[in-house]
């Protein structure tokens, strides 16, 4: 599986179209991976709360009608990173996966919000998974990373690989690797994060995204706008086989 890493730099000023445009090229100047991953909030900025609502867009809007068009094209999974979506009335910030063919496989509203998205956003109401050709897949979003009881339950569900978007701040860059890595060896599965580069509102992202294999040793950390990676998706089952520690749980 090769895995492509948009670690998107949030610029000032710049319009949400611009963004979507910017996305869409990057991932046709970067062909060739399996799945393309953005980080959280990426189309408006995690730390811009005053633009949330003129931000929101129901799942059928124009960022995902554009990430829909670019994996169809591309034949690639798109982690699309997370949008403010608006459903029923409430806003939340939800993250998708698309197949290959632009349809959606999977998608998770983050359960654990953060600072100023408690007073706009409502928590999602569980945790998600969902069947790849890679394996089953469990999502998560940015300040979940420090609740290993979510990453536990979609290990007890299932699921091989975790996705997470985020917009981590540089504040705390030092805790962003221990964090991917342990919840990789806690739950023997391959962790790929995604974090913004850049600021929004004064407020300075880590810009530094990871992908940690099923017995915590990094296989990418990088700081570019795109960068990619191959893995053997096969070394998880391996790495479950031979150091069988899901199995004596309690």
């Amino acid at each position: 599986m090769k895995i492509g890493i948009i670690s998107f730099e949030n610029r000032l000023g710049e319009t949400k179209r611009e963004r979507l445009s910017r996305v869409k090229s990057i991932i046709a100047q970067n062909p060739g991976a399996d799945i393309y991953m953005l980080p959280e909030l990426w189309n408006v900025g995690f730390f811009a709360f005053e633009n949330y609502r003129e931000a929101a867009e129901a799942s059928e809007g124009e960022t995902l009608s554009m990430l829909s068009g670019a994996a169809a094209e591309t034949g690639a999974y798109i982690f699309t990173g997370s949008i403010v979506e608006k459903r029923s009335g409430r806003l939340y910030n939800t993250a998708f996966l698309l197949d290959r063919r632009g349809e959606t496989a999977g998608w998770y509203s983050k359960t654990h919000l953060f600072g100023g998205e408690k007073e706009l956003m409502t928590a999602g109401n569980g945790y998600k998974v969902c069947d790849t050709e890679f394996g089953r897949v469990g999502f998560s979003i940015c300040y979940d990373l420090r609740f290993p009881e979510q990453y536990r339950a979609m290990t007890d569900m299932g699921a091989e690989i975790f996705l997470n978007c985020s917009a981590w701040p540089r504040q705390r860059g030092a805790h962003w690797e221990i964090l991917n890595r342990a919840r990789a060896i806690e739950n023997q599965a391959l962790c790929l994060s995604c974090c913004s580069r850049g600021s929004d509102n004064g407020a300075l992202y880590a810009g530094v995204s990871l992908a940690a294999a099923a017995d915590g040793r990094v296989l990418l950390k990088t700081d570019r706008e795109f960068a990619a990676v191959e893995t053997d998706v096969s070394e998880i089952k391996k790495c479950r086989a031979d150091f069988p520690a899901l199995l004596d749980k309690i």
